[in-house]
């Protein structure tokens, strides 16, 4: 009797320390999301990657902090505007979605980031990399839509780079208009699955929007 005792009450400490871990995991998620949501410095966001990327070391199955510490990359190296370190950027940030997709395989919003990774190493030389990674872009969007028809990120992404190509080349404000007009509707409605679910964008779009309409 005392052995099924003891064997239930470390089975309890087990779960009550499991639950605590995934607790603290959640609340620096929080925080660190939280500041990510409004970072605009090449230096904050250089922070958020190696705290992102320490957080996933540590938890190591869950895929969102890889996730993020891509994204973060990404984020970083969108502001730096410096074409020649994107493909030192794109190159850390494919080993982070590579260790995210290998924890959530099929997952639309890690296409969305895979798409985002091709556009950066297209911006080195988009007159001769522009075919190569333009339409490796636009595969992973196209992925990511199947994947999830409801998340509305491969619309604004499909969008932005539309309104950035001219209309000879398949862009342009109208069809660029008609992807932000989707992505809205679907922002409207999105549910993240848990409070560190990927769900960003919507201010960006409508800003995106606007200028379309301009």
């Amino acid at each position: 009797m005392k052995k099924i005792i003891l064997s239930t009450s470390l089975s309890l400490f087990g779960f009550i320390s499991l639950t605590g871990q995934n607790e603290k995991f959640i609340g620096i998620m929080k925080r660190q999301i939280s500041v990510l949501d409004t970072a605009q410095k090449v230096e904050t966001l250089a922070g958020l990657v190696n705290t992102f990327e320490r957080v996933a070391n540590a938890e190591k199955k869950d895929w969102s902090a890889y996730y993020y510490a891509a994204y973060s990359v990404l984020r970083k190296a969108y502001a730096l505007k410096d074409p020649t370190k994107n493909d030192e950027n794109a190159d850390l940030a494919e080993k982070l979605i590579l260790k995210a997709d290998s924890l959530s395989p099929n997952n639309s919003e890690i296409s969305c980031l895979k798409s985002m990774n091709a556009g950066l190493r297209m911006m080195v030389d988009p007159m001769t990399r522009g075919q190569k990674y333009g339409i490796e872009s636009n595969m992973w969007l196209m992925k990511a839509i199947e994947q999830d028809p409801t998340n509305p990120r491969p619309y604004m992404l499909s969008g932005q780079g539309k309104l950035f190509t001219p209309p000879q080349w398949g862009g342009g404000k109208d069809k660029a208009l008609l992807d932000f007009e989707k992505a809205q509707k679907l922002f409207a409605t999105f549910n993240p699955v848990n409070e560190i679910y990927p769900n960003w964008g919507k201010t960006y779009n409508e800003m995106l929007m606007k200028k379309a309409k301009e």
